[in-house]
């Protein structure tokens, strides 16, 4: 019987583990569609002409695929290469995460040159943020896609209480 324990234990802190990282990497897999997405929206309405059979400067190119790719639990902001905020979208879940913290977090990627993910703490909650150097015409640009933690946090604390409940 004692074996079994052991086994039924190692068998769930297993689980446990491998659900959270399967959360993770589809956390980690999701900010990144959305982060190609973006730039590829981004080129795609810079390529365009308006209706005027102008071509669209690149904050108008931004402003309109900030908007037109924006999701409820995620937050995108780009930034000039100066770091300078140029648009954002926010939706009401992001009120915790100000443009300061955002711009705080961006200096955080030292190595401006490459797709980085890091997860961050902004008034005791977590936030999973992927850092996207694009280049839009001539410039380059960074772009932040920012995801609250809390409702994987909330969920791995159901799974864990789950285990708790059914296998002792």
């Amino acid at each position: 019987v004692g074996a079994l324990a052991v086994i039924l234990m190692l068998f769930t802190v297993t689980a446990y583990f491998l659900f959270d990282a399967a959360v993770r990497n589809q956390t980690d897999s999701t900010l990144s569609e959305i982060a190609e997405a973006f730039e590829n929206s981004v080129n795609e309405e810079l390529r365009h002409e308006d209706s005027d059979d102008e071509r669209k400067t690149i904050d108008e190119a931004i402003r309109d695929s900030t908007s037109e790719v924006s999701f409820k639990n995620y937050r995108i902001a780009v930034y000039s290469a100066e770091n300078k905020l140029l648009n954002s979208a926010v939706s009401e879940r992001f009120s915790l995460v100000s443009n300061d913290a955002a711009q705080n977090w961006l200096a955080e990627f030292p190595d401006k040159t490459k797709a980085i993910l890091k997860t961050f703490d902004e008034n005791g909650s977590k936030f999973r943020v992927n850092f996207r150097p694009f280049r839009l015409g001539n410039e380059v640009l960074y772009l932040l896609v920012i995801h609250s933690l809390q409702e994987r946090e909330d969920l791995l604390s159901k799974v864990r209480y789950a285990f708790l409940i059914f296998v002792p």
